[in-house]
């Protein structure tokens, strides 16, 4: 009877070593679980914030190919943009857009916010309000977050209009009474956080964490004012 419970006794010994490994083995492989749902929580997160981002990126290009051609209709024609084209190369600064062209001496012009923004009523974009203890915050056109944003609208590639647009009167031999012209409008919207200015330059914050879209629109409009 002894000597059966001293053989149980070590048995037992020797099986607390094991039962010490499964049990580090199981808590080892729960954390392992654990900082895998976390890590993937946390990709989920960040994935959805840059597809937020990159929508609103989106929106606001078209947005501001939209603000482009109201400036143009609101003009009636490319008067406007032909004298600012004449008077920046009678300055000797002729305006340089971003699309390769084999013309020494390019038809380009700008759209920029600041342009824009003085010939509006009001703001293009509305920034977040912060609360206070009796006020709640207010999202702006971008939501809560502090987002820094640009555009760019660049009119590009005149060149005569060889018919008048669909529901335009023609002339009896065919061809166009008002002489039209198409242009290339290339717009670049641009997004980016702008808590992150304060880590490095802005150019920097950009390049890592912003996100651009584009797009293009071919008009066909008066050449000159009626």
């Amino acid at each position: 009877m002894v000597n059966a419970r001293i053989a149980r006794s070590h048995r037992r010994a020797g099986e607390r070593g094991a039962a010490v490994f499964v049990v580090v083995l199981v808590i080892t492989m729960l954390t392992a679980i654990g900082l895998f749902a976390a890590r993937a929580a946390t990709l989920s997160t960040v994935a959805s914030g840059h597809e937020r981002q990159m929508t609103q990126t989106q929106y606001l290009t078209e947005y501001a190919l939209s603000l482009a051609l109201a400036e143009l209709e609101r003009a009636g024609s490319l008067n406007e943009v032909d004298a600012a084209v004449f008077h920046s190369r009678l300055a000797g600064s002729p305006p340089q857009c971003s699309t390769p062209s084999l013309d020494s001496t390019p038809y380009c012009f700008s759209f920029l916010p600041q342009t824009l923004d003085h010939k509006a009523t009001e703001d293009l974009l509305d920034p977040p309000a912060p609360g206070d203890a009796s006020t709640p915050a207010a999202p702006g056109s971008l939501g809560h977050a502090d987002i820094g944003w640009s555009f760019r609208v660049e009119l590009a590639d005149k060149t005569n209009a060889m018919t008048s647009p669909p529901g335009m009167p023609e002339s009896p031999d065919g061809g166009p009474t008002i002489k039209y012209c198409t242009v290339t409008l290339n717009a670049r919207g641009l997004l980016w956080p702008k808590a992150l200015d304060a880590m490095g330059s802005q150019e920097l914050t950009i390049a890592r964490a912003g996100s651009q879209a584009s797009l293009s629109a071919y008009v066909t409009l008066p050449c000159t004012a009626r």
